[in-house]
């Protein structure tokens, strides 16, 4: 039988999704929730925690985003569900985080908790042959473009979606 090697422990407010870093950081997804007009409203944060116990947080959506709140967001016992990550990958070679936010129905791209493009939503800003997705899960990047789960709301069925592009032409394939 196998033994369990590393044990990490995330405050309650971790979820959605993880990742292992080559160095045995862990990245999770938390909810930072903070008060807006008389709401709590949950955003999310990226979290490193490091092999030798300590963790600190790396990025906030309250950093680099305006909360817009909709009717239709999720309301949940923390409060209302502004962003909700639900997907994470990192691409060490170039330090490149991607974010797929569930209710932005978008992909971002982040270096050095920048946002440098923003792919579907409100603030695409590339054209996508085959149609708009969302709401997606599990970005993985592989260098020409991003795959990605898609529930496609547009539809009763979910696909799972590959998207190319060129920031030349800002266009996706």
């Amino acid at each position: 039988m196998g033994e369990d090697v590393v044990t990490v422990v995330a405050d309650d407010l971790g979820h959605h999704d993880f990742l292992e870093m080559a160095d045995g950081t862990l990245a999770t997804v938390d909810f930072d929730v903070r008060p807006l007009d008389g709401l709590d409203v949950a955003g999310d944060q990226l979290v490193e925690h490091y092999p030798d116990g300590t963790s600190r947080v790396v990025w906030s959506a309250w950093d680099c985003l305006t909360p817009e709140i909709a009717e239709d967001y999720i309301r949940s016992p923390l409060g209302v569900d502004w962003t909700h990550v639900n997907g994470i990958w990192y691409d060490e070679a170039n330090d490149d985080w991607y974010f797929s936010f569930y209710t932005f129905e978008e992909i971002r791209k982040l270096h050095n908790g920048t946002t440098e493009w923003v792919l579907g939503g409100d603030h695409n800003e590339f054209s996508i042959n085959g149609g708009s997705f969302g709401p997606q899960h599990a970005p993985q990047w592989d260098g020409d473009g991003i795959w990605l789960f898609d529930n496609d709301s547009n539809s009763n069925h979910s696909r799972v979606q590959r998207s190319m592009f060129s920031r030349t032409d800002g266009h996706a394939a």
